[in-house]
């Protein structure tokens, strides 16, 4: 089996790991937990979280980079010329031995010592941190603070009975077949005991006293903290009762995608509630696997909620193009059993109805913040928290789905539903649990794979009033930048990756943008990216 040697920056510190054939070094040092190795985007080219510097000796004796590779690495801040996505070098028996220099793996920090002034004090209910919720932003969390201060005793509480899992995979690669549970599980069971993580699962916390640093388990279970983390998301948003008169699915978690899978295998005909990347991925997954597909969405464009009109009429048109009745401007009025009793018919706002083997809503999320209201913190459209993630309890923070928080690329406070937005807030809230405070300032971005499209996105698209589209005729790629007066706020990239990691880095940045020369395909797009400010807040 081969080896990969993993060293920290320093030097000081290496780990060796047994991969596996076929896998990515990428892939090979999540699963053994290599620090600094996060892979946010899953080996999709879209984050530079699984960046490392090939050792000299190794360079010219792994696959070389693709354009795409080395594109986003030009934009990445510690890019050197023997940087690689780990993502993009297979596992095979010559790589055994490869040697990288991990440049985000920092070393062990020391921890504030605990607040024993409190009274607080640890016994084998209580915790340093106690972690609400598994997905990426608790998992990001409860693997740094392990790795960088194992002596702080730290528990992982999911209400799902599943060790940790990568979300989106479950309408992508695992809906599909590509994927195993294995394969999207974001480390493997054995990490969690290695590491010294008190997993509690298939558990969810109910009750949160903020005066006694305590939360409470639908199973009357008792967590003493001294930081609590809520990592809670959300769960998916219901159909109105009154339209809801049939079982239908959702797919937010695990048991969902499992439930769908089985139900899957006798389905002809699939009806998806609402057109955001939820429907439009599960869409183009079911067209894949030849099952007749109707999407019925209440806006007159898909995805209105986070990108523009040329956007939308794209996917509207690739999606159609594959064989999805795509039907806009509908609303769902009823679902009810046929009269058969074995399929499920579906009443729109038009009057037309159709028969389907099964219907599967996509609408929203609604955040699991009501324990922590209940509790007495301030919430409003999830719950509120300032730039260090810190809530209006004392000693209680939130990341992720379920955090509103204030983002200067947004203008304002605003609650975002992707990895990178939870991974982000995990490490600011562990640098403040390690007193490395560094406010939350990450540029939002988002993917999204649909067919043979793939959609990269940062910023957000939000009040832009002017859009620059950019194509390429010969590939059919294009990216379109939004604009806000002269700033740019968004870009939204169809198979142009390019494009997105140099439009993401200038809105990071605030740089200013040439319009005219941007929308120039003649021109290098760099040339477009003129002057550096500010950002406007």
């Amino acid at each position: 089996m081969p080896c990969v040697n993993f060293r920290s920056v320093t030097g000081r510190q290496v780990r060796v790991v047994e991969a596996q054939g076929g896998e990515s070094v990428m892939r090979a040092a999540v699963r053994s937990g290599v620090p600094g190795i996060v892979g946010e985007c899953g080996g999709e080219l879209n984050c530079g979280t699984c960046h490392a510097y090939v050792d000299d000796a190794w360079v010219d004796r792994v696959p070389p980079k693709r354009v795409e590779e080395s594109e986003l690495l030009e934009v990445l801040d510690d890019s050197m010329p023997g940087s690689r996505l780990t993502c993009q070098i297979p596992i095979t028996d010559d790589v055994d031995g490869l040697t990288l220099t991990v440049p985000s793996w920092e070393e062990p920090a020391s921890a504030p010592a605990p607040d024993s002034a409190s009274g607080h004090v640890l016994d084998q209910c209580r915790f340093d941190v106690v972690i609400v919720g598994a997905g990426h932003g608790g998992t990001q969390l409860a693997t740094a603070l392990a790795q960088r201060s194992p002596e702080l005793r730290v528990a992982l509480v999911s209400s799902e009975d599943s060790i940790p899992y990568d979300r989106p995979s479950l309408s992508k690669a695992y809906l599909l077949g590509e994927a195993s549970l294995e394969e999207i599980r974001l480390r493997p069971a054995a990490y969690w005991d290695a590491a010294g993580v008190e997993l509690v699962l298939g558990d969810a916390v109910v009750e949160v006293d903020a005066t006694q640093r305590l939360v409470r388990t639908a199973s009357g279970r008792a967590l003493g903290y001294n930081s609590l983390v809520w990592a809670a998301g959300g769960r998916a948003r219901p159909l109105p009762d009154e339209v809801a008169q049939a079982p239908y699915l959702t797919l937010r978690g695990l048991a969902d995608a499992e439930q769908l899978q089985q139900m899957l295998a006798s389905a002809k005909h699939v009806t998806l509630i609402g057109g955001g990347y939820i429907g439009l991925e599960a869409a183009a997954v079911l067209r894949s696997r030849t099952i007749d597909v109707t999407l019925i969405e209440a806006q007159e464009r898909l995805l209105a909620r986070v990108t523009g009109s040329a956007v939308s009429d794209f996917f509207a048109a690739e999606h159609r193009r594959a064989g999805v009745d795509v039907r806009l401007g509908r609303t769902v009025m009823r679902v009810s059993r046929s009269a058969n009793h074995e399929q499920t018919d579906v009443l729109l706002d038009d009057g037309s109805s159709l028969t389907t083997d099964l219907v599967v809503a996509g609408i929203g999320m609604v955040p699991n913040v009501e324990a922590l209201e209940r509790a007495g913190a301030e919430v409003g459209n999830g719950v509120v928290v300032d730039e260090y993630c810190k809530t209006s309890l004392p000693n209680v923070y939130a990341i992720g789905d379920c955090a509103a928080h204030h983002n200067r690329f947004a203008r304002g406070r605003i609650r975002l539903e992707c990895v990178q937005n939870a991974v982000d807030q995990a490490k600011v809230v562990e640098g403040v649990i390690l007193g490395e405070r560094k406010p939350f300032e990450a540029v939002p971005w988002f993917w999204s794979n649909q067919f043979e499209i793939r959609l990269k996105s940062a910023g957000i698209v939000g009040d832009a009033d002017s859009t620059v589209v950019r194509r390429y005729p010969e590939t059919g790629a294009f990216s379109v930048a939004y604009f806000r007066g002269e700033d740019l706020v968004a870009v939204d990239a169809i198979n142009a990756p390019g494009d997105y990691a140099k439009l993401r880095q200038a809105i990071r940045d605030g740089s200013r943008v040439d319009q005219v020369v941007l929308a120039d395909t003649s021109t290098d797009i760099a040339a477009a990216i003129r002057v550096h400010i500010p950002a406007t807040t």
